[in-house]
Formats: C-alpha cells, sequence, structure tokens
C-alpha cells in the first residue's frame, strides 16, 4: 500500500497512487511517502541518490500491489528481463565504437550499466546514445538544467537507476543542496496540482491559451 492508504493504479512496476497521483515505490522498505494532504512528503532524492544497496534489497521484501492484488517483489524480480552488462573487452568492435564516442563526449574512462545492457541490441544502443547525445548536449537550457529536469521526470516514472545517475551528473554540473531541495519540493507540488487538475477536470483558463 502507498503511505496515503490508497492502492496505486497501477503495478508496482509503475506505481501511481490513486489519491494524490505522486508515483512511487508502493513497497514500503523503499519509503516513498505519499504527498496527499496530511500524509508526510516525498522524501528527498538523496534518499535515492545515496542508497541503491537499500533500494535494491527492498525489492526482495515485502509484497507490492498491483491490479491483480498482491504479488510478491522476488516474483518480480524472478520474472525480470534483466541482462548483463557486456564490459569493452567483451564488446565487438561496433559496440567498441559507441562506448568510446561516450567516453569521449563525457571526458570520462568509464560507461554505465544502462548502456552495457542495451550493448545487447546495437542498433538500439546507437539509437538511444546519438539521442542522448543531442538532447543533452549545448542547447537553449544549460547542462544542469538539463539533468534537474531529467531527475524530476525520472522522479515522477520510479526510475531508480535514473534518478542515481542523473542525480551524479546534476551535483557533477554543480547541484546545490539548496538546489536539490527546491526540486523535491516542486516535484511534489507538480504531482499533487496535475492530481488535483486532472481530477477536477479544470478547464484551460483563456489566458492560458
Amino acid at each position: 500500500m502507498s503511505d496515503c492508504g490508497r492502492r496505486p493504479r497501477y503495478c508496482a512496476a509503475v506505481p501511481l497512487c490513486a489519491a494524490c497521483g505522486v508515483r512511487g515505490v508502493a513497497c514500503a522498505a523503499w519509503r516513498v511517502a505519499c504527498a496527499a494532504p496530511g500524509v508526510r512528503g516525498m522524501l528527498g532524492l538523496h534518499e535515492y541518490l545515496n542508497s541503491r544497496e537499500r533500494l535494491h534489497a527492498s525489492m526482495g521484501v515485502g509484497r507490492l500491489w498491483c491490479r491483480g492484488g498482491a504479488v510478491s517483489a522476488g516474483g518480480m524480480a524472478a520474472a525480470s528481463a534483466a541482462r548483463s552488462p557486456i564490459e569493452y573487452e567483451d564488446a565487438s568492435p561496433e559496440v567498441r565504437a559507441v562506448y568510446e564516442d561516450i567516453m569521449a563526449t563525457r571526458k570520462t574512462d568509464w560507461v554505465n550499466n544502462y548502456w552495457k545492457v542495451l550493448a545487447h541490441h546495437p542498433p538500439t544502443l546507437r539509437r538511444m546514445w546519438a539521442n542522448a547525445k543531442e538532447v543533452m548536449g549545448p542547447g537553449a537550457l544549460d547542462p544542469l538544467t538539463k539533468e534537474l529536469i531529467y531527475m524530476a521526470v525520472s522522479v515522477t516514472n520510479a526510475c531508480g537507476y535514473c534518478i542515481a545517475s542523473h542525480g551524479a551528473a546534476a551535483r557533477k554540473k554543480g547541484m546545490t543542496a539548496e538546489q536539490h531541495a527546491e526540486l523535491v519540493a516542486i516535484i511534489g507540488l507538480a504531482n499533487e496540482t496535475n492530481a488535483h487538475a486532472a481530477a477536477l477536470d479544470l478547464q484551460i483558463d483563456e489566458k492560458f491559451r
């Protein structure tokens, strides 16, 4: 159950609280709070960024709610499509070329697991890296703003991996504790007001058009 006491409308893979609309993990071990009135606010992103071990462990405990009722988190893990990362030394020349471009673009000497797992299907690896390189590259938005937007979307979609990876990128680009705190507040506010507007089927003001 989510912290507001309501069953999420979707399975725990993409949980969404029916009361407030905040996407969060239904498993209590993750301790992601609902932002509904009278309920403690959503936990800070640092809980995601600095506790991956706890998050991973939580997948093996408790029961998660879905449309068909409660299912075990362990059962979800057993049905996972997870694949092992392909390391540089084991990669094909085609994949190595992408890895090398990732490292050169990011000025680093390693490639994170997202890309190493996508490497099982090189066309997807090439396509996603080309997309990420263009979208997250220089543009009208500054690099830190892009990372903060990415983090906000990742929190709403309950993607712990993306929260961790883009949280690290945001810190590297200068995100301060104050900026992080404001970001968390905006995420919680936006999810709650979005849910209100959707539930009330609000008409859009003419001045907003």
